[in-house]
């Protein structure tokens, strides 16, 4: 999008030649960008959070882990419905809150947030801030990604950092008029239709939960839209966990009777 790589983390760390750097702090500590502004290797002091529903984003985690092992080429293969059920009863619990967590730990942005922390934050003038929160659904979506596309090369722009091409702004009141042309660089763009590990949502397993589960998963989205709309304020969240609660309500695919 930009001509300038971005890099990553587990391989050669962030640095000031990258566009972005991807991270999965603070699960791994060690891919925790520098947050001390006097730190050279430090960027912009925004950051970018991606989401997904971990309705979805958890058996996705939990696939990659299985063709991992079976030396397969990632989103080539799926994993048998009994693999996918004895990974989700045995780890639901901790992988659900290390999603909650991370949103936590990147958006702690107040006094109150710290506090609440399990994991003790430094100097919080030296926090990154969440400046865009990139949602995997809309990000992937034909209607809804061009617009997603835009705000991506307004936050670059925004931080000095070249998008090459040049596209009209989209108009949000009235965005047919400008949204063509974003929608063909988004189809260029995140599509990618050159991969050869795409996999193709048709007929795509959906994994299943008992209710359990279903609970925990809607109990966890009470939580985090209490704490991001009465504790630590932040609007451009909560719709986003209230969507995802909706889902796991009414589109959650349930173990068979016999099976919970």
């Amino acid at each position: 999008m930009t001509g300038v790589g971005g890099s990553y983390a587990y391989k050669q760390g962030c640095n000031s030649f990258s566009a972005t750097c991807k991270t999965h702090c603070p699960k791994n500590s060690a891919t925790c960008p520098p947050k001390n502004p006097e730190d050279p290797r430090r960027l912009q002091p925004n950051a970018w959070l991606l989401l997904r529903n971990p309705m979805t984003s958890i058996p996705s985690r939990f696939n990659f882990q299985y063709e991992k092992r079976s030396n397969v080429k990632h989103h080539t293969k799926q994993m048998p419905e009994a693999a996918w059920k004895k990974m989700r009863n045995e780890r639901i619990d901790a992988d659900l809150n290390l999603w909650a967590r991370t949103i936590t730990w990147w958006m702690r942005g107040s006094k109150v947030e710290n506090e609440l922390s399990t994991i003790p934050p430094p100097n919080i003038d030296n926090l990154y801030n969440v400046s865009l929160i990139i949602q995997y659904e809309k990000i992937t979506s034909p209607i809804h990604g061009p617009l997603m596309l835009e705000a991506i090369a307004a936050e670059l722009r925004g931080a000095n950092i070249p998008v090459p091409i040049d596209l009209p702004a989209i108009d949000h009141a009235d965005a047919s008029e400008h949204i063509h042309p974003w929608s063909c660089y988004w189809a260029q763009i995140v599509l990618n239709p050159k991969s050869k590990t795409k996999r193709s949502s048709e007929g795509r397993y959906t994994p299943s939960y008992n209710t359990s589960h279903q609970a925990e998963l809607i109990a966890t989205m009470d939580s985090l839209v209490e704490r991001f709309t009465e504790l630590s304020p932040r609007s451009d969240i909560v719709p986003i966990l209230k969507e995802y609660r909706t889902d796991m309500v009414h589109n959650i695919r349930l173990d068979e009777e016999d099976d919970v």
